[in-house]
């Protein structure tokens, strides 16, 4: 841990988030992990995947 990490750490724990910080913080992990969820089994829409662009490098041509 660097020297940053300390303060941000020391000042968390003087001053801890509130209830609802803390709530929509786990809902937006939630939401990520459930996206995850549906795209790796299966359920995710075509229409909402992106689509890989191979680039081609100059030292190719």
């Amino acid at each position: 841990m660097t020297l940053r990490w300390l303060v941000r750490l020391s000042v968390w724990l003087r001053r801890p988030p509130s209830r609802a910080r803390i709530y929509l913080i786990l809902a937006v992990i939630g939401a990520g992990m459930l996206i995850v969820a549906a795209e790796r089994a299966g359920w995710w829409p075509e229409a909402m995947t992106t689509q890989k662009i191979r680039l081609e490098s100059a030292q190719s041509r």
